[in-house]
Parts: structure tokens; sequence; C-alpha cells
């Protein structure tokens, strides 16, 4: 792993996601219930892979670093200790007095289509939806329910999309950069 991939900057914590962003498309509904198509299924689970094996490059230091903003016992080494948990099945703890909560920023890099000299994008997806899916893929991860992380928590948001850099060989993936407020 790049050791550029991830670091602990000013109170932040950083790092790439190296898959192509997607946004997350509306639900649809049957009579089981709600589901996403195949497509976004699929996106979900390479992000949850990836993401379980970069936690388990870097320690879990992402999980520490977040779970900071919790007092008592919130700590992937707690999953392991068999600390007492709530009826949800997360360890319990509560919030420290001096929290505030996360400002999330998010850089959406996108394949730059033959041709295209502008550096952003005017006809693809919504940003917003870009949003949701990076977020749901993130706080989904077993590692965040399992520590209380929420994305309730966060209380400031700055994305942006982009194309791939002209005439690179950059390729389209996720930045994500998460402080306390």
């Amino acid at each position: 792993m790049d050791e550029k991939s991830s670091e602990i900057v000013n109170k932040g914590y950083s790092f790439v996601i190296p898959i192509e962003p997607m946004p997350a498309p509306r639900a649809r509904s049957s009579k089981n219930g709600g589901y996403f198509n195949d497509d976004y299924s699929i996106w979900r689970k390479r992000i949850e892979l990836w993401l379980t094996e970069y936690l388990s490059q870097t320690k879990f230091e992402m999980i520490f670093y977040l779970s900071g903003s919790q007092e008592g016992y919130k700590t992937v080494r707690d999953i392991k200790s068999g600390q007492p948990r709530d009826e949800n099945g997360r360890l319990r703890g509560k919030l420290r007095s001096d929290f505030q909560g996360w400002e999330l920023g998010l850089t959406f890099v996108l394949k730059r289509p033959e041709g295209e000299i502008r550096s952003y994008p005017t006809n693809k997806s919504d940003l917003d939806n870009m949003v949701k899916g990076a977020v749901d893929s993130l706080f989904e991860h077993p590692a965040f329910k399992q520590t209380g992380l929420n994305d309730s928590f966060i209380q400031i948001t700055k994305a942006m999309k982009r194309y791939t850099i002209l005439d690179s060989d950059e390729v389209p993936h996720i930045e994500v950069t998460m402080r306390y407020l």
C-alpha cells in the first residue's frame, strides 16, 4: 500500500479509495422490500471488500481516529474483548462532551471522456448522489457499525467531482478526508 494513501494530519484523516465513483441510485421496491440495482450492489460490495483490507493493513487506524469521539470502550480492540453491548449489538459508550461532529471532504475523480478538455463534468451524475453512495458505503461497513460510528455525526460536507488530469495516467478514484470540528 502506498504510504501516502493514509495520513493523519491536523486532526484529520485522509485516504484514497482506488475504485471508480458511482452515484447511489434511487432504491427500488418490491413486495419483499427495497433494493438497489445489481451494478450499485456490486460496487458497494467492492468498496466493502477494499475497506476491510485497508482497515486490516492500517491496523484500523481510521476507526481508532474516528472513535476518539467516544468515551468508554468503543474501539476495535474492545470488539474482540467482549465488552458490553447495547440492544442493537453495538458497544456501549457515550459521546465525549467536547465532541461537535466531523467535517467530511470528498473528491470524486471521474474518467475523462476522450476529447474532453474541461476539468469538471457538466453532464455526469448528480454530486449529492455520489456523496450518498460514498457515505453509505463507508458507514454501512461492519467496523463502523460495530463501533457505533454513524454518518449522523457528519455536520459539514465539502464535495466536488472532476475529471482525471488531462494527459496523465491518473485513474478514477475517491479522495476522502474526515476531521473533527
